[in-house]
């Protein structure tokens, strides 16, 4: 590889938290019981929204999500906006009103709403809902399904925390870098990443790059427009290179110039993720 680093950053300088504090809200054991008791819940009318509650709504703005009839929207839940969803608490069935979302009025009438109301699981429910799920076949009491989803959740806090961390640590390390790029380089890491991302619009979407609309590419990539899209996977080219060099100088101690091309898509970040797990120490509360 003709790219090098002048000087490469150490990632044990990068200063950051080393005890994480985990636990498992109760909101979110409340959410995983009702997995269970769902095919026992009930439903009422609700006359004032709350979370949980799903509401038809009658929206008319300029924007296609936000024009529609009569749309249902279970409040509080993220899936259809969340910053709207949030909008929607306290009102009133029957009621009309104007909200803002992203800059835009949206006119808002609530149809109807829905409560479901749960009932307290049992082990019996317990043991009904795990007999197909071959993860879960020790599981017969409330008790234990729920030190099961405690025991999860944690495991998943931790695996974020660590993997949150080695970005972190990357992040750190190819910002605080002094890097020359090759040019040739470069250019063929950026041809590879459009060739792969022209092959994927035709698999997934039946799209050429050329016909995505601004709209999708938002959808898609985060990005405002094309433009501004293959910007970003020029700066992605560099920091391809960037991460091939820092990682092969930690894990097989190779020069710049010894690093083929290629292995940048063959990185192994487990140095850092070991780092991580030595450096870390988890609460339970």
């Amino acid at each position: 590889m003709r790219s090098f680093v002048n000087k490469l950053a150490d990632h044990r300088d990068f200063k950051f938290e080393h005890e994480v504090k985990l636990c498992c809200p109760p909101e979110y054991i409340d959410k995983q019981l009702r997995h269970i008791t769902r095919g026992s819940k009930k439903s009422e009318d609700a006359k004032v929204l709350q979370a949980g509650d799903v509401a038809m709504l009658k929206l008319e703005s300029d924007m296609k999500k936000f024009n529609s009839p009569c749309v249902p929207i279970t409040v509080d839940s993220g899936l259809f906006d969340e910053e709207f969803e949030q909008k929607l608490i306290g009102r009133k069935t029957g009621e009309e009103f104007t909200a803002e979302v992203n800059g835009k009025k949206v006119k808002v009438t609530v149809i109807s709403a829905k409560r479901y109301i749960y009932p307290q699981p049992d082990d019996e429910m317990v043991r009904k809902y795990v007999a197909d799920k071959d993860d879960m076949k020790d599981i017969s009491t409330v008790q234990q399904y729920i030190d099961r989803v405690k025991s999860d959740y944690i495991k998943e806090q931790k695996t974020d925390a660590i993997f949150g961390l080695v970005n972190d640590l990357i992040e750190y390390v190819l910002t605080h870098s002094d890097w020359e790029f090759d040019d040739e380089e470069l250019e063929k890491v950026y041809n590879d990443m459009l060739a792969d991302m022209h092959s994927w619009l035709k698999e997934e979407m039946g799209l050429t790059f050329e016909e995505m609309s601004d709209d999708e590419i938002m959808a898609q990539t985060g990005a405002e427009n094309k433009e501004q899209l293959l910007e970003m996977m020029r700066a992605d080219s560099e920091q391809a290179i960037a991460s091939a060099i820092f990682a092969h100088t930690c894990t097989d101690g190779k020069k710049p110039e010894e690093i083929d091309i290629n292995e940048i898509y063959d990185i192994d970040w487990k140095f850092l993720q070991d780092y991580a797990e030595e450096n870390i120490k988890f609460i339970e509360e």
